[in-house]
């Protein structure tokens, strides 16, 4: 992940939303899936089938209903500068 600024906000919703940024671009804000994303990425997950089963597993549904959000949200995190692909 390159350098960048986040911080968890919570909300009234069961889900709390995350502000990231890295520094000169805009800030990107992050919910529901997103922030499972995120809080995934923070914890060095590997590959995108790791992030899409963990986060399969805490929201309680199949990988196969999430994988197309998981992938969509990388791709504008990294478009961002927000995180780094290899």
């Amino acid at each position: 992940m390159p350098d960048c600024a986040f911080e968890y906000f919570k909300s009234e919703t069961p889900t709390a939303l995350v502000v990231c940024a890295t520094p000169g671009s805009r800030a990107m804000v992050l919910s529901s899936t997103g922030t499972l994303i995120w809080d995934a990425l923070t914890r060095e997950f590997q590959t995108e089938s790791d992030i899409v089963i963990a986060i399969s597993e805490q929201a309680g549904v199949s990988p196969d209903v999430i994988s197309d959000d998981v992938r969509e949200t990388l791709t504008s995190l990294h478009e961002s500068g927000l995180i780094e692909q290899g």
